[in-house]
């Protein structure tokens, strides 16, 4: 049985250099994802679900800037509409329920804490998963696992903390 590796890409610099050299080593990927959403929605469906995102946009821009601009860099690495990006990451846009969902569980060990948590990926998002290390001016931001032009779906950032 042979085991498939996890890719692992390294990314380095400010959010929005960091969010530019991920959308641009994995543009055909992110293009023909936002493809398959489109083709995913109805139009209406689309429309409402743009109109939530601009929404969340605007409060996301004011309280969390540095995502915005790994957002913006994403988008401008696999030239695609930022709009498209974050409707791509926020599956919740679109109002449909999770059919499973995930659990987490954290004890207290011998030498610190444990930390688990199970992921219930959407169908066939296994194939498109990369490891991303984020290393800003300061060191080491985060470690994650995402799915190509996405945030993340879990991680651990600089302080210990797990998602």
């Amino acid at each position: 049985m042979t085991r498939a590796s996890l890719p692992v890409m390294a990314l380095r610099g400010t959010p929005y250099e960091r969010g530019h050299q991920h959308g641009a080593a994995f543009e055909r990927d992110i293009v023909s994802a936002l493809d398959r959403l489109a083709k995913a929605f109805s139009a209406r469906a689309l429309r409402t679900a743009r109109r939530t995102a601009e929404a969340s946009w605007r409060t996301m821009t004011a309280l969390a800037p540095a995502i915005a601009a790994e957002i913006e860099g994403m988008a401008d690495g696999a030239g695609c509409a930022v709009e498209d990006i974050f409707l791509n990451i926020g599956f919740e846009f679109f109002g449909e329920p999770s059919p499973t969902g995930c659990s987490a569980l954290a004890f207290n060990g011998g030498s610190g804490a444990v930390v688990g948590q199970n992921w219930d990926a959407p169908r066939g998002a296994k194939s498109g998963l990369v490891l991303f290390m984020h290393t800003g001016p300061d060191g080491f931001r985060l470690a994650t696992v995402a799915s190509r032009g996405t945030l993340g779906w879990v991680g651990q950032n600089g302080s210990g903390l797990v998602w």
